[in-house]
């Protein structure tokens, strides 16, 4: 197929892209399926010439509901807004979730302007139980858009493939590559990921992937906006396993190096209970690493009850 359509599929968790490309898309899934209701066999692959350029936009929270992003005339529909909870130390993203449009927020193409539905706050984890031993988290608000420069020439290509196949119905591999040299990107990122699925609550997937580049045009602003201010690697393991039709157990391991030899390890294993629809108790065990070159590093276990809302 040909027309617009969105890089990214979700499949893997490291190898994504949040552009919006006007070019071809080839996605086949084989007529095989597991038990579960999974093509055996999937594959997809894109390649776009853009006329356009994407920016990114860190941008700190205020408290404050408006930002400023830094470019103007944004082609409409091609943004993406997330926010993200980022480790002070070694700026490694231990959460992330993706606003809506219309719900979470309103933007307003011509000028650049995004404005949310609730305020943003520039930091949390300040509760009596948290998982960030050296203090509060920063959170971010960030915005991948695009638009069309007006003045020089765009020149270069955007592609993009995964492959991934069921060995059986338990065992899923797969493969992602994508490689960006629009402007004055020259990005490339590749992974490997490992699904073993038992069922819907009982799982484990490993994903690693390294990056290479600058990538696109970035910037970062520690007042939303009013003011504007290479090789990564990634890899982490996690599963979940019903106990009991209310109980599951859960194990993480997440790691993060980059060229800066910034490097954060980060181990959780969790008991959760479901006390009703609404509510869940979980009790865990949760410890992080991190070495900084520029800091102390420093190395905090916690074992605390908890309690939220579903």
């Amino acid at each position: 197929m040909s027309g617009d359509f969105k890089a990214s599929d979700g499949e893997s968790r490291l190898v994504r892209s949040d552009r919006t490309l006007y070019g071809a898309q080839v996605v086949h899934e084989s007529m095989q399926q597991t038990a579960h209701g999974a093509p055996r066999l999937k594959f997809s692959a894109f390649a776009a010439q853009s006329d356009r350029l994407m920016q990114r936009d860190n941008l700190r929270g205020t408290g404050g509901s408006s930002y400023f992003l830094k470019r103007q005339d944004i082609l409409a529909g091609t943004e993406t807004l997330t926010v993200e909870w980022r480790d002070p130390v070694s700026g490694h993203v231990v959460r992330r979730q993706t606003l809506v449009a219309g719900t979470d927020y309103e933007i307003e193409y011509f000028v650049g302007v995004v404005i949310l539905t609730r305020p943003l706050s520039g930091s949390a984890g300040g509760a009596l139980l948290t998982d960030c031993p050296l203090g509060q988290y920063d959170v971010n608000l960030v915005a991948h858009y695009e638009y069309v420069p007006t003045t020089g020439d765009v020149d270069g290509i955007s592609t993009g493939a995964r492959l991934e196949g069921w060995v059986n119905d338990a065992l899923r591999l797969g493969l992602s590559a994508q490689s960006e040299t629009t402007g004055v990107a020259d990005n490339r990122v590749v992974g490997a990921d490992i699904l073993l699925r038992r069922s819907d609550a009982t799982w484990l997937s490993l994903d690693v992937a390294r990056s290479e580049g600058p990538g696109f045009g970035a910037s970062f602003s520690d007042n939303g906006g009013l003011d504007i201010d290479t090789t990564q690697t990634a890899w982490g393991i996690e599963t979940e396993v019903e106990i009991r039709d209310r109980s599951a157990l859960r194990l993480a391991n997440q790691n993060f190096k980059d060229a800066e030899n910034k490097r954060r390890s980060d181990a959780k294993v969790a008991l959760e209970y479901a006390l009703s629809d609404q509510w869940t108790a979980e009790i865990g065990l949760a410890h992080t690493d991190r070495k900084y070159p520029l800091a102390t590093p420093a190395v905090r276990s916690r074992k605390a009850p908890s309690f939220r809302s579903m």
